[in-house]
Order: C-alpha cells, then sequence, then structure tokens
C-alpha cells in the first residue's frame, strides 16, 4: 500500500529497495531514472497492490498517474519514462531534412472532423479541489487556431487517476499535439531514403504553402 500525498519519486525508490527474500537481497540495487519535472508530484489517492506481482503493480501505477510509462534500459536500470515528451518533435533527433528536389507532387487532406483547437483535462477531486487545465491552439501561423475559420473546437477528457493543475496541463498539451497530428495528412514522392520509419521526425519545406523548415511526424513509407 501507497498512500494518498507520498511522493511518488521517493515511494519508487523505496519499493525497490525492499528485500525480496530471506537473503534480504533488495528488487534493485540501482537508482532509478527518473522526469526531473515530476520529482515533486505525490499521489492524490491511496494505491493498494496485493499478489506476487505487487511491487511491479505499485510502481507502474504510479507511474500513470504522472502519466509515465515503466521500462528497464539496455543498462538493468529502472526508467520512469514521460509518455507525454513523445510528441514533443522539437527535442527529437531528426531523421532526415526535405531539400529541394528530393520529393514532388505534394499533396495535403485535411479531415475536418478530426480538428481540435482546444483541450480541457479534468482530474482528481482531492478534498474539495478539482484539478483541471485548458490548453488551446492560438498559434497566429496556424490555419486550425482558435481564431480561424473553425472557430472554437474543444475536446475535454476526464482523468481522476491525475491530480495537480501542473500534471492536467501537461496532459492538455499532449493530446492538443495528438490532435494536430490527425487533421493534416501530407503525401509525396521522394527520394529512396533507406533508414526512413514511421514515427521518425522530419523536417520539410513547401513555400508555395508558406511550409518553411517546419517539423512532421512520419505516419507511413
Amino acid at each position: 500500500e501507497v498512500p494518498l500525498h507520498t511522493n511518488i519519486h521517493s515511494a519508487v525508490r523505496q519499493l525497490i529497495r525492499l528485500p525480496k527474500n530471506k537473503m534480504k537481497q533488495p528488487y534493485d540495487f540501482k537508482d532509478i531514472i527518473y522526469p526531473p519535472k515530476y520529482k515533486n508530484e505525490k499521489l492524490a489517492y491511496t494505491i493498494k497492490k496485493t499478489g506476487e506481482n505487487d511491487i511491479g503493480s505499485l510502481i507502474a501505477e504510479m507511474a500513470k498517474t504522472i502519466s509515465c510509462d515503466v521500462k528497464y534500459d539496455t543498462q538493468g536500470q529502472l526508467n520512469i519514462v514521460d509518455s507525454l515528451a513523445d510528441l514533443d518533435y522539437h527535442n527529437r533527433k531528426l531523421a532526415w531534412k526535405f531539400k529541394e528536389g528530393e520529393f514532388t507532387g505534394p499533396s495535403a487532406k485535411i479531415n475536418r472532423s478530426k480538428i481540435k483547437n482546444q483541450v480541457t483535462v479534468k482530474g482528481a477531486n482531492v478534498n474539495g479541489y478539482l484539478s483541471s487545465a485548458t490548453v488551446e491552439n492560438t498559434n497566429p501561423l496556424s490555419n486550425y487556431n482558435i481564431n480561424s475559420e473553425f472557430g472554437i473546437k474543444g475536446h475535454l477528457i476526464n482523468d481522476n487517476l491525475i491530480s495537480g493543475n501542473f500534471l492536467c496541463r501537461e496532459r492538455a498539451r499532449y493530446e492538443l499535439k495528438k490532435f494536430a497530428q490527425q487533421y493534416v495528412t501530407i503525401d509525396f514522392q521522394c527520394i529512396y531514403i533507406p533508414h526512413l520509419e514511421p514515427g521518425d521526425i522530419v523536417e520539410w519545406s513547401y513555400p508555395d504553402w508558406g511550409i518553411n523548415h517546419e517539423i512532421f511526424l512520419v505516419n507511413s513509407v
């Protein structure tokens, strides 16, 4: 059991140090890798688990409350990974920078039903306080911002595993970026690039459409 208001970072470190056998060997000798921005986050509710896999289940559920995944790296070190960082394209390494002459016949398809330019996330109710946050696309260069011809296209998410306005805002930012992937698709033919795969990040320009050195996610090849 991990009580309400427990610091998640401290709790995970303590759990992996618990003895797993009569020799009192801990589950893990190594320290964890943990997202710095979540080190002060606390549980919004008490987590209880029973059974042989209770330690792993406790850690996984605590990680979920801060929108993180649990993984072991190749060095055997436990990683609490920020799953909301997946769409932060500008912090990821580019797989390719497309130059003029490397592609032909671009076409764009807009799925109007997928357009969302405002996301609100409501989290857990802790002692009568409901965590929440709203994020909007206010980018004046975006054709789909809240002041565009589409007006405000909102989306509401209720998630009682999230506590605190900061975490709600992080989730809202993530979901808004996800929607941005879905409503505009650009197709084109290009030179053969052996290492390019779905999920890679590329830089692409097409001045005729006002697109200059923009970052895109590869959906298919």
